[in-house]
């Protein structure tokens, strides 16, 4: 960034900012950094680390503990040695993890899901390497869960099954919780654990619980959305977007969540301000443009929305997710015939996608054949999928005897699903 110190200190709400920098050249790293106080530009403390890549753990342990000093910082000493051990003693194993994590943010600014595969090689090569790096198996776990949502923009994208999926899953996940050395992280991974197994009202304790600890946890944030959203707790989910915007507002996976769930809140109003704020806040994010242009035709903006679709037709999203933002639009604008002429290419790419196809029911106005389609999920009770419907409003739980029953047995709140404002009638 261009901007000075107290600017960006004033836009983040933080009073110091660490500042610093990491070259390599063969086998040498230059690590420098230096903590300034935004109100002076007062330089607390500075240092230059002239090491080999090997030394990179002791680097950042080194760093952490300096900055405590400077800011005079009192660290409980076993507080410290909990967090220390929570990691991984070994540099490639680390080194491995940071990539993995580098797809995911890539991928977030992007909109390249295919770029997010990289993701799962990463970290597969640090729990190879370091069966023991509790991080590295729950951001696994993660990405498993993230794939094998049916209503996610990566589902589909790999050539797995839903059982090897959820296996993946539950092996990375259940490696996470054995390995965790502090209690905060198992907290996490049992609440991730619990919300992918259906078990709704643990897995919001759970996040919440945690979230007290952590409370900038941005995975965790989302999880927690997603969950109120699904069990329709309007006022709670209201005060949670407010305060997970608020605080992981450069977060864009976060802000798009945020976007999506506001309309489960079935407040116009709250719906348009949630949405204007998210493009503010990070106006190149093709996942933010995607979700507020959902938002806006949701609250009948049309204008608003169209401004955003070319955004998104130039992106590095899906072709069918693109083609799905244009089928939106041109319904809202009463352009069936243009909608018509998209429908069989839609259509084609719905072909393995059992959500896709349950989402062009809906909006061809067919919502009782929707309901229909997805029924024999009730019937052989596969909750967990049903999950990825739930948190749509227009989705009719009343029409699913036995999730219903699961939902309201786990705490959620009645409801009554909402047409989409936005559908054709391709029929008349």
């Amino acid at each position: 960034s261009d901007k000075d110190v107290p600017t960006i200190a004033e836009e983040l709400g933080v009073e110091h900012i660490l500042e610093g920098s990491v070259r390599r050249s063969g086998d040498r790293l230059r690590v420098t950094a230096q903590l300034i106080r935004a109100s002076d530009g007062f330089h607390l403390w500075s240092q230059n680390y002239d090491r080999t890549p090997d030394d990179m753990i002791e680097i950042q342990e080194n760093v952490a503990i300096e900055i405590a000093k400077a800011l005079q910082t009192a660290m409980d000493p076993e507080a410290l040695a909990q967090m220390v051990s929570a990691g991984t003693s070994s540099i490639p194993a680390y080194e491995a993890y940071l990539r993995g994590l580098a797809y995911g943010i890539d991928t977030e600014s992007t909109g390249d899901i295919y770029e997010y595969m990289g993701a799962r090689d990463a970290f597969n090569k640090a729990v190879e390497i370091d069966p023991a790096f509790a991080a590295a198996h729950g951001a696994l776990a993660m990405y498993w869960e993230d794939v094998s949502n049916t209503a996610n923009m990566s589902y589909g994208v790999l050539d797995e099954s839903a059982e090897v999926m959820q296996d993946n899953f539950d092996t990375a996940i259940d490696a996470a919780i054995r390995h965790s050395k502090v209690d905060s992280q198992r907290t996490k991974f049992r609440a991730i654990q619990a919300r992918v197994n259906g078990r709704h009202g643990q897995a919001l304790r759970l996040f919440e619980d945690y979230l007290e600890q952590q409370p900038n946890d941005a995975d965790a944030e989302n999880f927690r959305l997603a969950l109120l959203a699904v069990m329709n707790k309007r006022d709670e989910l209201k005060t949670a977007i407010v305060e997970a915007m608020e605080r992981h507002n450069h977060t864009s996976f976060v802000v798009a969540q945020g976007v999506l769930v506001s309309l489960n809140t079935h407040d116009e109003t709250f719906i348009r301000e949630t949405a204007q704020h998210a493009l503010e806040s990070q106006p190149d994010s093709v996942f933010i443009a995607y979700q507020a242009h959902r938002a806006f035709l949701w609250i009948g903006d049309v204008d608003s929305a169209s401004r955003l679709l070319p955004r998104i037709a130039a992106s590095d999203l899906g072709e069918s997710t693109r083609d799905l933002a244009q089928l939106r639009q041109y319904c809202a604008e009463g352009r069936v015939d243009e909608g018509a002429r998209l429908l069989p290419r839609l259509t084609a790419y719905a072909q393995n996608d059992l959500w896709l196809q349950w989402w062009l029911l809906h909006v061809s106005s067919k919502p009782a054949e929707a309901a229909e389609l997805i029924r024999p999920l009730d019937d052989t009770r596969d909750l967990t999928t049903l999950d990825d419907y739930a948190g749509y409003t227009y989705f009719n739980v009343s029409a699913f005897p036995n999730f219903e029953a699961h939902l309201m047995a786990e705490g959620a709140e009645p409801y009554e699903p909402v047409p989409m404002p936005y559908a054709c009638n391709f029929d008349s």
